[in-house]
Parts: structure tokens; sequence; C-alpha cells
């Protein structure tokens, strides 16, 4: 029978833990692999993106940052040019009809789906060039036909009388540029033997 040693037990006692020790999942983290990011670091990433979308404006790189961030901002501004290859009818020649660019305006609707609104400057200028005719080139004029499976009628803008290869004129018409733009546009030069249009092109956009 073995004896019981008090000092013994209390050695024991001693190097026992009194408890199961928790588990350092920090350490047992970083020994798979794993790396805990600071809150810090994230804050700060997300106060320089916020501070990069709000300044970015006065730098003139707002749409940039904004589609990166999804965001679409404000209206957007293109141009668009018409031109038209003039051919003859009747007679001879060639020319065409050349629009200086034309800025136009696309918003996108705040709310809802995307609308987009296009809105256009309020004049047009217009160079004229042509060759070939069989005489001197009495009317340049641009025909607009009605709009289709409309009631409305056409009308005819008087660009110049006489002209001459070179010319630019600048036009004033409600409604001319929105009507050039559809594809109903046609222009024309006439010549004294050739009234009705010696060479003709429709308008298009490029």
């Amino acid at each position: 029978m073995n004896e019981f040693d008090p000092a013994l037990a209390i050695d024991l006692d001693r190097l026992a833990p009194s408890a199961a020790a928790s588990s350092d999942w920090s350490d047992v983290l970083a020994r798979a692999g794993h790396r805990r990011h600071p809150v810090g670091l994230i804050a700060a990433a997300v106060l320089v993106l916020l501070v990069a979308l709000l300044a970015t404006p006065a730098l003139g790189i707002r749409g940039t940052v904004g589609e990166i961030l999804g965001v679409r901002s404000g209206p957007r501004v293109w141009t668009i040019k018409l031109v038209a290859e003039l051919t003859p009818v009747a007679g001879s020649g060639s020319g065409t009809f050349v629009t200086k660019p034309l800025p136009s305006v696309i918003r996108i609707a705040p709310n809802g789906p995307p609308k987009w609104f296009v809105r256009f400057s309020a004049e047009v200028s217009v160079t004229v060039r042509f060759r070939g005719l069989s005489g001197p080139a009495t009317v340049g004029r641009i025909r607009v036909a009605p709009p289709r499976g409309s009631t409305g009628k056409g009308f005819v803008v008087r660009l110049c009388g006489p002209c001459s290869s070179g010319t630019t004129i600048v036009v004033h018409r409600r409604g001319l540029i929105a009507a050039l733009v559809s594809g109903r546009g046609t222009a024309e030069i006439a010549t004294a033997a050739h009234p009705g249009g010696e060479l003709r092109g429709r308008l298009h956009t490029t």
C-alpha cells in the first residue's frame, strides 16, 4: 500500500490548471494564414473614396469616378454633325452639305428606369460646297418632310440664293435640328436650268 505524500499533492495541484484554458484564436488564425484587417485601415479607405468623389468635380473627373463607383451624375454633353452627299438628279455636278458640330445634352432621370432627354442648340451652321453644275447655283435649300404617320406638313428652309461654293450659312429655325436628326431632311442645289433641284442628298448624322 502506497503512502500518500501531502507535499507531493500540493505540488501537483499547483501545476494542474484550475479550468481548461480558452483557445487563442488570433494565434490559431495566424498559423492558418489569415490576417485580421485593422478597422482603422478600412475606415481610412472609405474616407479616401468619399473625399475623391466629392473633390473630383473641381478636377473635372466627376464622371469618371462616378462611373467607377456606379454613380451616374449630371448631364453629359456630346456633339453630332449632319452631312449630305449631293448627287445630280438633273443636269450634272456634285456637292456636299456639312453642318458645324451640334452640341446636345443628355440627362438621365434620377429615379426609376433610365430615361434619356436630348436638348439641341437653337441654331445650325451649314457649309455648302459644289462643283460641275450646268450653270450658277441659284438656290440652296433644305426640304423637311412631315413626320411619318403624321398629318403635319413639311417645310423648306432657304439657305442661299445665289450660292457660292464654300458659303457658310447660320440658320435659326425651331424644330429644324430635331427634324434633321430624325432623317427627314434633304439638301438641294438648284440652277436656272433645273429650278426644282440639280443636286440632291439626304442629310444624316455622323
